[in-house]
């Protein structure tokens, strides 16, 4: 009895020796593997305080390898007052992927003394990295809480963001702040300022080479962030130092569908080479607008040569409504379809310019008008207006064409229309016999 108790003693150190190496082997396979998660470094398993848990992530996010999220959802929070940003990437991760639909990162709002959820509320910033799969929630309740601007998630060069969902940002839901930047097939809903918003600011740099494409976006009033509880303008914003910029196949509802800004402290600063092509934008103010910040005149707009709307189908969805809108700027739009979706709408326009100075020209071709009130509205002096059709435009007090400065009106077809071309000036640019007459279809 003594020899077989000895012995079982033997074979049990024997065995949890046995267990002990096969643990020590997994870690090592753990560790020597391409990817690493929170869980990895405590998350869920050794600490219960939230900003144990953030910290997890981010030691994960500074692994240096990819990192992979359950299909769970992880609640995060800023980690310290000198801090933006709860979680941050720096360029260390080359990749951040959560189960698409199932993975969750939601921020838990700080409050200040006075119990309002603070200016801190972004997720993540992270350059140099792919990020997909994840639904990011700003936590923010428009019941509950008091918006101020802010962004949940910051993307910088190299980067590439899809297969994502982003919802209930007290500001914008996605910033860009850089180069080379691809953001497509994602979902944006309820944010306070912008879904997206493309800026480089504080420096003379320009950002470049952005890509924004197959994204779904939807607005919604209640989220909007204004002293005022007015409207958002501008679902997709671009303003400063950013050039070479394609938004394409996108689906936007909102009040202002794209907006293409510049302080103009400079013409540098101005955006240039803004190309949006092919997108459905479902609108109650401006599906497309161009917009000089001009405090003092001084000359510094967004030109045609700029940004070149092409082939969008804009549907104008209430009164006092515009399907390209310019605010001391010009542009080139070809082949935009636009449409009041009433047909009867009042105050409805197809492009209006809204500067109080002539802005110069702007190049129309291609385009359809369809049951606005006015089809086109006081385009600067030189402005092409050219093969474009205007269909139905009958409501009393409207026309086709409103030509407020000397344009170039050349082979344009009206069907349906009570007035063609009303002259505020003389327009020696106008050519009657060469734009083409139809009473119906």
């Amino acid at each position: 009895m003594y020899f077989k108790g000895r012995y079982f003693i033997y074979w049990m150190i024997l065995i949890i020796i046995i267990i002990i190496m096969a643990i020590k082997m997994q870690d090592l396979r753990s560790n020597t593997s391409d990817f690493v998660t929170p869980e990895d470094y405590g998350y869920g398993k050794k600490y219960n305080n939230l900003d144990d848990n953030t910290k997890a992530i981010n030691e994960a996010l500074q692994s240096g390898k990819e990192v992979r999220f359950r299909a769970k959802t992880y609640t995060v929070k800023i980690p310290s007052k000198n801090k933006f940003y709860a979680l941050e990437a720096n360029g260390n991760s080359p990749r951040i992927r959560g189960v698409e639909g199932k993975t969750i990162i939601k921020l838990k709002l700080g409050k200040d003394k006075k119990k309002f959820i603070n200016a801190k509320s972004g997720i993540l910033v992270a350059w140099n990295t792919e990020i997909s799969g994840i639904i990011f929630d700003g936590g923010f309740n428009y019941k509950r809480h008091k918006a101020n601007l802010s962004s949940m998630v910051n993307v910088g060069y190299n980067s590439k963001v899809y297969d994502c969902r982003f919802k209930n940002s007290k500001g914008s839901n996605l910033i860009i702040s850089n180069s080379n930047v691809h953001v497509f097939k994602n979902v944006f809903s309820n944010f306070g300022d912008h879904a997206i918003y493309i800026i480089k600011e504080y420096t003379d740099a320009r950002s470049s080479n952005i890509h924004i494409y197959n994204n779904e976006i939807n607005e919604n009033n209640n989220y909007q962030n204004s002293l005022s509880n007015g409207e958002v303008r501008g679902a997709v914003k671009i303003r400063d130092n950013v050039e070479n910029v394609y938004i394409s196949n996108n689906k936007i509802h909102g009040d202002e569908c794209i907006l293409v800004s510049g302080k103009a402290v400079s013409q540098k600063s101005i955006p240039s080479k803004i190309h949006i092509s092919s997108n459905r934008l479902f609108t109650t103010y401006s599906g497309v607008h161009l917009d000089t910040e001009l405090i003092v005149d001084n000359g510094y707009r967004i030109t045609n040569r700029d940004v070149i709307a092409k082939d969008n189908l804009i549907y104008l969805q209430n009164d006092n409504t515009s399907g390209i809108s310019l605010s001391n700027s010009r542009g080139e739009f070809t082949k935009n379809y636009i449409t009041s979706v009433s047909f009867q709408n009042t105050n409805t326009t197809g492009i209006t310019n809204f500067s109080t100075g002539d802005t110069e020209s702007s190049i129309v071709t291609g385009n359809s008008f369809i049951g606005m009130r006015v089809g086109i509205y006081s385009l600067g002096t030189g402005s092409v207006i050219k093969d474009n059709k205007f269909f139905n435009i009958t409501e009393k007090g409207g026309c086709a064409i409103y030509s407020y400065y000397n344009n170039y009106i050349k082979k344009n077809k009206f069907i349906n229309c009570l007035e063609q071309v009303r002259e505020k000036r003389k327009n020696w640019f106008y050519i009657y016999f060469n734009n083409y007459t139809r009473s119906y279809f």
